[in-house]
């Protein structure tokens, strides 16, 4: 068949057709070999509009995908890695993705993969982008306009008791959607619910028509968090504390000037960038907020969830927040936030009133909530909440198609590298310590004043060999003593240093674990930062405390006995340092902190072995559980304690014997608790993420 376009002295087309035996490798070979005379410029930065590069990417021999502007395929998304992918035609006529190492991987059909074969219809996604893999090329799917969220039938129980009963949902793309209710209705849990933070007791929650918990992995990414809480640390600037948390999110591969583009971008959209250099608690309460949900636009989430945002805001800062929502909303996000405002509810989309016994009463439009409760204000709703009437009114059943497409649109976030990670959280946690001079004094003062109240509270004779007696024999009476006091000091130095540490982060450490910080990073850093830190305390404190004092001519594993009681005492120090992490990680406020130190610190002492008191065979198996037992020991031995002090005890001159295997047992011993502590501490930050 022959045919014109554009008239008779127009384009000749002859169309011929095709044997139904053709098999579709060979269709997909003639498309292939075509397209293999496409100029490369056609899949370049510089010839794609923002149109071009939503329309259709044809295929060639090749196509390289990602950030980089030479690639074939040059996709402006910081989810993205620089070369991201290849789509490759092999000797077969087949096409095949090849994941290059990128960032935030690759996956065909939810699936995670390194390299695969596609077929028509398969989708594909880089990233936050997804296409559709057809003969012709990779086509945009339709729907991909944003998330929708669904809830399923679902409850939430606490062993018998019911939070949320029978919750169905069904939240659109772009909504800005306010749950409000009486305390105690189960906003927050419903809140954390839908965020995934909490599994249902039966039900399902869906992100695109995928189930939160079976694929957490995959829509965790696409999840954005605000606690009531702020998620920041207060001693640094906005713009610090926004990039250190890009450097923590974001790709690996994303430059310093990419990421600090981002974050001015985020302080421009928030109206914080006249604000950018001032410390976190100078900002007022409503820009605090603000820069809270700055962290979490750095991934450009689409769904944001804030669990009070406006909580202790004044009417015009309340207003000030909403709209800022409200502008995401439009942007493309799905925004929930649980709030007990009602003065700016008309931002939102929807509302879900919450009733007493965890069932939604409401929800829809705030504009009808007063004709559908028959109230005729919000504290007569309230008071109708918390009443035993309030049931399940009519809740609309949403039903709408959800493209297969969209369920591929989460932007998988970045797990930096294990060390990456460390040494962002390493850098930033130096920063915030020499921000915040209070502190910094702190640290400075501690071991300056123990050291000099053990030195002046102590013996004399130090470690040497004390005084003639008239017997014409050498006794150090107070030898014993003043390893009491380096033992003291030790533990309270190690301890007081940690013991706040985690617990006084527990929000913000538990937002960054969900969005990819790994527990092993963080904790790690911690030892790091801490452990310079209390080691450089402790040798000013030993410093203090034997400045002048007579010492052993030797030591027995270093020559100078002084460096050898030094380094006990450090190791001694950051055994403690790890003792007090794992304390800390099992706190739930800082309020429990100072007690326990008290109680840890009079434990360690008096399980030390350095106090003249006689312990029962219970406690003494005991104490060979305490590391201060074995530096007591490592002490005893370096300074030939029995020596000087004249000991008589066969037990005690047999753990304290002046021998080096008795320091090298002890130090073996230290070192595997300081490394039991830490690895339990890091445990218990790894399970307590949600």
């Amino acid at each position: 068949m022959k045919f014109n376009l554009g008239g008779l002295d127009g384009i000749e087309v002859f169309l011929s057709p095709i044997s139904s035996q053709t098999t579709s490798t060979t269709v997909k070979k003639a498309e292939t070999n075509s397209t293999q005379l496409l100029n490369r410029s056609e899949f370049s930065s510089e010839s794609e509009t923002p149109e071009t590069q939503a329309g259709r990417i044809r295929l060639q021999n090749r196509v390289r995908i990602g950030r980089d502007p030479n690639n074939d395929w040059v996709i402006d998304s910081l989810s993205v890695s620089r070369f991201h992918a290849e789509l490759i035609q092999n000797s077969a006529g087949e096409f095949e993705v090849v994941d290059l190492k990128s960032a935030n991987g690759t996956f065909i059909n939810l699936e995670l993969t390194r390299r695969a074969i596609v077929h028509a219809g398969d989708l594909i996604t880089f990233g936050a982008v997804t296409r559709r893999f057809t003969q012709s090329g990779l086509e945009p799917v339709e729907g991909l306009t944003g998330s929708t969220l669904e809830v399923i039938d679902s409850s939430f129980s606490v062993k018998t008791k019911k939070l949320l009963q029978e919750i169905n949902l069904t939240l659109e793309p772009r909504t800005l959607t306010a749950i409000i209710g009486p305390s105690g209705a189960g906003k927050s849990t419903l809140l954390n619910l839908l965020s995934g933070r909490i599994r249902p007791s039966q039900g399902n929650v869906l992100i695109n028509g995928l189930d939160i918990e079976t694929h957490h992995k995959l829509l965790n990414q696409k999840i954005g968090y605000v606690p009531q809480s702020d998620i920041l640390h207060a001693q640094l600037s906005t713009e610090q504390a926004l990039s250190f948390g890009a450097e923590l999110r974001l790709s690996s591969d994303i430059s310093k000037a990419e990421r600090k583009e981002k974050v001015n971008e985020i302080l421009e959209k928030l109206e914080l960038a006249e604000r950018k250099h001032l410390p976190i608690k100078k900002l007022s309460g409503g820009q605090r907020k603000r820069a809270s949900i700055g962290l979490e636009l750095i991934t450009s989430p689409e769904i944001l969830f804030l669990d009070e945002p406006t909580s202790g805001l004044d009417p015009g800062l309340d207003a000030h927040v909403m709209e800022t929502l409200r502008k995401l909303a439009d942007e493309g996000q799905t925004v929930v936030l649980v709030t007990h405002s009602v003065d700016n509810l008309n931002f939102c989309d929807n509302v879900i009133l919450m009733a007493s016994g965890g069932k939604i009463a409401y929800s829809g439009p705030a504009s009808t909530v007063f004709a559908v409760l028959q109230k005729k204000n919000w504290a007569e709703v309230f008071r109708f909440l918390a009443s035993s009437d309030a049931l399940l009114l009519a809740q609309r059943n949403q039903s709408s198609l959800i493209s297969v497409g969209s369920n591929l649109t989460a932007e998988v976030r970045n797990n930096r590298s294990f060390f990456k990670q460390a040494m962002t959280l390493g850098k930033r946690y130096l920063k915030v310590i020499s921000t915040d001079r209070y502190y910094t004094s702190l640290l400075l003062a501690i071991p300056v004043l123990t050291g000099i109240l053990c030195y002046l509270s102590g013996n004399k004779q130090g470690f040497g060999r004390g005084h003639l007696t008239k017997y014409g024999f050498y006794y150090n009476s107070g030898a014993q003593g003043t390893i009491l006091i380096l033992i003291l000091g030790s533990v309270f130095i190690g301890l007081s240093t940690a013991i706040q540490e985690i617990v006084k982060e527990s929000t913000l450490r538990k937002r960054e674990q969900s969005a990819g910080v790994r527990a092993t990073s963080y904790i790690f850093s911690k030892v790091v930062v801490l452990g310079v830190i209390t080691s450089l305390q402790e040798l000013v404190f030993t410093s203090i405390v034997l400045f002048k004092r007579p010492m052993q001519p030797h030591g027995l594993l270093i020559a100078n006995s002084r460096i050898e009681l030094t380094v006990l005492c450090i190791l001694l120090t950051l055994t403690a340092l790890a003792v007090g992490l794992f304390i800390s990680s099992l706190l739930t406020s800082q309020e429990q902190a100072m007690p326990v130190l008290v109680g840890i610190t009079m434990l360690e002492v008096i399980l030390s072995g350095a106090l003249p008191i006689t312990t029962g065979p219970v406690l003494a198996f005991i104490s060979k559980l305490i590391p201060s037992y074995w530096a007591t020991n490592a002490i005893s031995a370096s300074t030939n304690l029995v020596k000087t002090a004249l000991v008589s005890d066969a037990h005690l001159k047999a753990i304290w014997a002046f021998k080096l295997s008795t320091i090298e047992t002890a130090m073996s011993i230290m070192g595997i608790s300081c490394l039991v502590f830490i690895g339990l501490a890091g445990l218990r930050v790894q399970r307590d993420r949600r």
